[in-house]
């Protein structure tokens, strides 16, 4: 896909631009408000079930329905935006798979945009020291890997900014919408260009997978070489493949011999894998968001084998008439055709499949013959195999010829391809047109004509005619559960609804339906449905094709109004009526007193509206919503949900209707006459639950709750050298923990703590730390809760130990289970980690061997070094029961206190001498050095370079300069976020001779939106830097006068 020139920004770009604001030296950048889009990130084709038996068209559908219910979890994880402010007027765009949202001033999100002052009072403005040039415009977000966002976010909302890393995998890019008075955006169509090459993608690669299970790729043990299949047809590009059972796949990507993409993962219990280029800003390792080119090289490495395959540039189409697949590829390589389609008129049967293979003849061409006959509903992919059976594919494009009632019609042949088109009616010619296909093979025109009319089009051995059908009628019947109308006779029909938007009113959740028929003589239909058509929560969508099986129109009716309302986060969606009016939503208290307004703008005419109240909806208020001409209002009628720790049973009050709790898992369903009390159980809730719960009243209308909750025992076990921590948390009543180390009846040590905290009710901590304690298999810990209950957890054994010199992490874990395992590097800025995920073998071992390109995961773009001292052997297991279990090496110290200690205040300032090392041994150590600046230098306008260097890994710190009578001048900061070891600087001359002291620290100022506050870089391992300032010479070159 072209993407048009200031069409789509990068994410760490647009990021930047939504969430963070630059740092110079006393200058805050303001920003606008804007109106972006957010473009939804594709889902990965292993996770979207597209039904199987769905061409391209009818995925197309589907995935547009998926959207629907994809959708919510991003706006869930952008609630506490909506909530704050920071964003607003959000829009759901189904047809381009976005979101609209409105951008407010980013200063929420802004570093400290203020000189610090000093503590007499603001900063002198007639500082005797200039500066010349500031170092200081690093921002605290580079565009490049965004990493601070989660950290802003954090700040701005403590209890869910962490959802950022949700918004950013739910967001391929962001696109900056255009005013109101700019020209047809060819950004929108290049976003749905986007959306119909994946689409057609995913649909290609599932029926990749079964066609080549039906040709006989499958597993055939976990030895066997690695098989490789790139799909090129798809933005982004992916490769897939087999490795013949679960182990550890390895994936790099050459360019001209240089690694330029990496990734690993475990593969699943059959073998496959899947590898997909980031889409996560914050990952920002080099090769996280590589993009296949033609004749890049992909190896693959599984099971002690190296396989490679390069990519290479190939085409396919189907031409239906003349039962044949052709196109172009490298000469040399031998092309597989799978192919799908309907058989029948029986829409709903699976699809009839077949695979040709055929060599490429000398001039780059080729040409399948398919010996079982297939019509025009094929879809289907090419793929151009190497010696070895690994190769590129795409799906191929079908011959196409379409024509619509309005009198248009649009072609599909091979690129620069002449043609001549006919038109005729009840079989008298009306025109006659020629035209050649662009460079994409595609075409566009008018007749003047319509339904009924019959276009044949001819090239070379090409021929194709196509009916243009009648648009169906839609008539619902809500009451009888039926959907009628009128077509053209003969044609064949297939009506898919799909529970997957808004909320199902009843169990079972995401019910397919499938029906199929023949609109008979006088082209009438009617379906019958055995649940109730409000059940398809945004109404019921069909196919119509002619007899041959061309699919001509997707056609939707709503059923009914909709209105949903996500109480805690303040939300409200439906479906209305279609159109541009602007809505207005109101939220009416039990009195009836009007307490807030919303307008809903809809610049596209579209049946779905979304509102974001900024406010928790209390239970029984009311939400009206209007077009001015139609009004629906509703009651919230779902109070707060709970789950009884010992029944199981979900509890809370609601008023009367249908209530439904349901998670994906399970699905539970009951009606409730009146309000009051409710109770839904029968399933084991497990202990870490979060699920919806939906009520339903006798309009249809629906409030929902997010349930997530703690249940039973989620516990955390983390063993260091010589102690175990145990969290987790213990719901009401609150009172005392003890845990207690056992080893069989003996107890090793104990001890208590109370669950009650405000800020995190119900949470703990305990460590435990007996002396020359070593863990040994067979340890427990025996939990006392406050209700006096009391459970024994048996420890997973396991060790985790690192070989320097072999550059390997290995251990003991559980047999056959699936772990993290590898390093972690402590430092000023966080603890950094590389642990790709590992399988235990069947006698329990492991061993995970760091790569020559092995870079830190996440935040970090370095290469995994495992011998500084700040790097610690690092295992993480789950088990069974859910447990998580963090096994660590030894710990590294932090930095020991530098030669220059004590100098924490102005009045014992070192001297400064070069050089000078320094250590900030804790988190509140300041350094302070005095230097001197004679009058010489004043009068030579001497430049002075004062800078920090050779700084820890990932440290920042903080240079702020003083003169000698204690008034501050400024100061800037830097973190060290390449490890290349550079710092803070100042550089300028002074105006005064005399005294001057600099203040070195650790702390980086952050700024909330209305409180400043520190991060400190001090007291961790790797807290070190060095001090520089230097007098630059300045060389003065004689005037002469010519």
């Amino acid at each position: 896909m072209v993407i048009k020139k200031n069409c789509l920004f990068s994410i760490g770009v647009i990021l930047s631009f939504l969430f963070s604001g630059s740092w110079n030296y006393a200058i805050a950048q303001a920003q606008t408000e804007q109106r972006v889009r957010l473009v939804l990130a594709f889902p990965n084709p292993i996770t979207l079930s597209v039904p199987a038996g769905l061409d391209q068209e009818e995925t197309e559908r589907y995935a547009r329905e998926f959207y629907n219910q994809q959708v919510q979890s991003l706006l869930k994880d952008l609630e506490p935006y909506l909530s704050n402010g920071s964003i607003s007027n959000v829009q759901l765009l189904p047809a381009l798979n976005s979101i609209r949202v409105t951008v407010k001033d980013s200063g929420t999100f802004n570093p400290l945009n203020a000189t610090p002052s000093n503590t007499e009072g603001e900063p002198m403005n007639d500082s005797p020291f200039k500066i010349v040039e500031s170092f200081s415009s690093i921002p605290i977000m580079t565009s490049t890997d965004a990493q601070s966002l989660p950290d802003f976010l954090s700040d701005s909302v403590p209890s869910q900014g962490r959802d950022v890393l949700s918004i950013l995998n739910s967001i391929n890019t962001i696109a900056r919408v255009e005013p109101d008075n700019a020209t047809p955006s060819q950004c929108t169509h290049a976003a749905a260009d986007n959306f119909r090459a994946e689409v057609s993608a995913v649909s290609a690669w599932r029926q990749a997978v079964s066609l080549r299970q039906q040709n006989g790729e499958t597993p055939t043990g976990g030895s066997q070489q690695p098989s490789i299949h790139i799909n090129m047809g798809n933005v982004p590009s992916y490769i897939e493949g087999n490795v013949g059972g679960k182990t550890t796949v390895r994936l790099h990507v050459l360019r001209g011999g240089t690694v330029i993409g990496r990734d690993s993962q475990i593969s699943g219990d059959d073998g496959s894998y899947l590898f997909w280029p980031s889409s996560n800003s914050y990952d920002c390792a080099p090769g996280a968001q590589w993009a296949l080119e033609l004749g890049d090289v992909v190896q693959i490495s599984a099971n002690g084998y190296t396989v490679q395959t390069v990519v290479v540039d190939m085409k396919g189409y189907a031409y239906a008439e003349g039962q044949r697949v052709e196109g172009t590829a490298p000469v040399g390589r031998s092309v597989v055709a799978q192919l799908s389609w309907y058989e029948s008129l029986n829409l709903c049967q699976a699809l009839s499949t077949r695979s040709e293979t055929v060599a490429v003849n000398a001039d780059g061409t080729y040409s399948a013959p398919v010996s079982t006959q297939f019509n025009r509903s094929v879809s289907g992919l090419v793929e151009a195999l190497d010696a070895n059976g690994n190769g590129t594919y795409r799906p191929f494009q079908k011959y196409q010829l379409v024509g619509n009632r309005w009198g248009g019609y649009s072609v599909i042949l091979q690129p620069n391809t002449a043609f001549t088109i006919q038109q005729r009616r009840n079989g008298v010619l009306l025109a006659t047109q020629t035209g050649v296909t662009n460079d994409s093979g595609y075409y566009y025109d008018y007749f003047d004509g319509g339904p009924g009319d019959e276009l044949t089009l001819t090239t070379g051995t090409i021929t194709m005619k196509q009916v243009i059908i009648i648009e169906p009628t839609i008539n619902v019947d809500a009451v009888n559960n039926t959907i009628s109308g009128t077509t053209t006779p003969g044609v064949a029909m297939r009506l898919g609804g799909t529970e997957s938007s808004l909320e199902p009113i009843h169990c079972p959740d995401n019910e397919n339906t499938c029906l199929t028929q023949v609109a008979d003589s006088n082209g009438n239909y009617s379906f019958h449905l055995a649940q109730s058509v409000n059940d398809l929560a945004f109404g019921i969508s069909f196919m119509t094709r002619e007899g041959e099986g061309w699919n001509m129109y997707a056609s939707s009716a709503p059923t009914t109004l909709k209105l949903l309302v996500l109480a805690d986060p303040g939300t409200i969606q439906g479906r209305w009526y279609e159109g541009t009016t602007p809505l207005t939503v109101r939220l009416l208290d039990g009195d009836g007193v009007e307490q807030k307004t919303v307008t809903v703008q809809r610049p596209e005419s579209t049946s779905s509206f979304f509102a974001a109240a900024g406010m928790k909806i209390p239970y029984g208020w009311q939400v009206e919503v209007s077009d001015g001409v139609n009004t629906q209002t509703m009651t919230v009628g779902l109070d707060t949900v709970n789950v009884d720790n010992i029944t199981d049973q979900i509890t809370g009050v609601t008023l009367p209707g249908h209530i439904k709790a349901t998670n994906g898992k399970f699905c539970l369903e009951s009606d409730v006459a009146s309000q009051g009390p409710f109770s839904l159980g029968g399933v084991d809730i497990p202990s870490t639950v979060t699920f919806y719960v939906t009520q339903t009243d006798a309009d249809g209308f629906q409030t929902q709750r997010y349930v997530s909750l703690y249940k039973n025992n989620p516990l955390s076990f983390s063993y260091y050298p010589g102690k175990w921590i145990v969290s987790g948390h213990f719901d009401a009543p609150y009172g005392t923990v003890i845990a207690y180390l056992m080893r069989g009846e003996t107890t090793l040590t104990f001890l208590s703590t109370n669950n009650s905290s405000s800020s995190a009710p119900g949470e703990f901590e305990i460590p435990l730390s007996p002396a020359n304690y070593e863990f040994q298999a067979g340890d427990s810990i025996l939990l006392l809760k406050p209700d006096g209950s009391s459970f024994t957890v048996q420890l997973a054994y396991a060790t985790v130990n690192v070989d320097t010199a072999g550059k390997r992490v290995f251990g003991k874990a559980p047999a056959n289970s699936i772990i993290q395992a590898g390093v972690g590097r402590d430092s000023p800025g966080g603890t950094f980690r590389f642990m790709p995920d590992s399988v235990v073998d069947a006698d329990g071992n492991y061993a995970v061997q760091i790569q020559a390109d092995d870079i830190w995961q996440m935040y970090n773009c370095n290469r995994v070094d495992i011998a500084p001292r700040c790097v610690f052997p690092w295992m993480i297991y789950e088990s069974p029961e859910s447990y998580l279990y963090s096994y660590y090496g030894q710990q590294p110290m932090p930095e020991a206190a530098d030669r220059f200690e004590p100098d924490d205040t102005k009045d014992v300032a070192s001297s400064y001498t070069e050089p000078q090392l320094h250590t900030l041994h804790s988190q509140d150590d300041f350094d302070w050095v005095r230097f001197e600046v004679p009058q010489s230098d004043v009068d030579k306008h001497t430049i002075y370079h004062i800078y920090t260097y050779d700084l820890g890994w990932d440290m920042g710190t903080y240079l702020e300069l003083w003169d000698g009578n204690g008034s501050y001048l400024t100061g800037t900061y830097s973190i060290n976020q390449d490890n290349q070891g550079s710092g803070a600087e100042l550089r300028g001359y002074f105006s005064q001779a005399g005294t001057y002291i600099l203040r070195i620290h650790g702390f980086i100022p952050y700024d909330d939106g209305s409180t400043v506050f520190w991060e400190s870089y001090g007291g961790m391992c790797d807290s070190i830097y060095s001090l520089g300032i230097v007098r630059e010479k300045q060389v003065f070159l004689p005037f002469i006068e010519r």
